[in-house]
C-alpha cells in the first residue's frame, strides 16, 4: 500500500499563514550566523540524502498497515474508520526494550552536557510522537493502544522535553481535524501549529 501525494489546499495555506509567528517569537529567539566549513560536512548524510531523493525507486518502501478504529477519526478524508501507520510505529516497542530507559537517560545526559557546556545554550529534547501514539485511543484493537513509552520517558525529563504528545493527543481527543495527514504519518498544518505553540510555551518557562 503506497501513500499518496497530498495537494496543498487553500485551507491549509490559510491556517499556516494566519498565525502571528513574530509576536510569539519576539524576545525569545535571535538569529545566529555562522560559517559553513567544508570539513564539517558529513559525507554519509549527503549519500543518504542522495539515495533517498535521487534513487528513491531503488529504496525499499516501508511497510504500511491499516488499523481499524472503533469510532470516527477526525480526518477530512472520506475514510474515518481506520488509520495508516508505518511498521516502525510498532517496532519501536522492541527498540525501546532493547535500549532501556536507563541507557537512554545516559545518552541524553551526555548530549545535554555537551550542548550546555558553553554556559548559556539551553538543551531541549524535542520528540515528535508518531501517529500510532496520538491516535491510540481510537483503535479497535487494544493491543495497539499502549505500545508507546513516550509518556513515561517524558515524565522523567520535564525540564528537557516539551510535551508534544500531550498537546497533540488532547487536540485529537477534542475532535480537532487533521492534526496528522489522513494519508501520511506527518503533522498536517494543525499539528505543526500545536507543536509550535507547545514549544514556545515550553521555552517561556524558566530553565530549571
Amino acid at each position: 500500500m503506497a501513500l499518496n501525494a497530498r495537494p496543498v489546499t487553500a485551507t491549509a495555506i490559510t491556517q499556516a499563514v494566519s498565525w502571528n509567528w513574530e509576536s510569539h517569537l519576539s524576545g525569545i529567539t535571535r538569529q545566529l550566523n555562522r560559517e559553513n566549513k567544508l570539513s564539517e560536512i558529513n559525507p554519509s548524510f549527503v549519500l543518504e540524502y542522495l539515495k533517498h531523493n535521487l534513487l528513491f525507486d531503488k529504496v525499499a518502501h516501508p511497510q504500511v498497515y491499516r488499523l481499524d478504529t472503533d469510532r470516527p477519526v477526525p480526518f477530512s478524508s472520506s475514510n474515518q474508520s481506520s488509520i495508516l501507520i508505518y511498521d516502525a510505529d510498532v517496532k519501536k516497542v522492541k527498540w525501546w526494550s532493547d535500549m532501556g530507559l536507563d541507557e537512554m537517560d545516559c545518552r541524553i545526559e551526555a548530549m545535554r552536557r555537551q550542548v550546555e557546556a558553553n554556559g548559556y545554550t539551553r538543551f531541549v529534547l524535542m520528540v515528535p510522537p508518531d501517529k500510532l501514539t496520538v491516535y491510540a485511543d481510537f483503535l479497535r484493537d487494544q493491543k495497539f493502544q499502549h505500545v508507546s513509552l513516550l509518556s513515561i520517558f517524558s515524565d522523567l525529563h520535564p525540564e528537557l522535553m516539551p510535551r508534544f504528545d500531550k498537546a497533540l493527543i488532547t487536540a485529537v481527543r477534542s475532535g480537532e481535524q487533521d492534526v496528522y495527514f489522513p494519508d501520511d504519518t506527518h503533522w498536517a498544518s494543525n499539528g505543526q501549529r500545536i507543536a509550535a505553540e507547545t514549544l514556545i510555551s515550553f521555552l517561556k518557562r524558566p530553565n530549571e
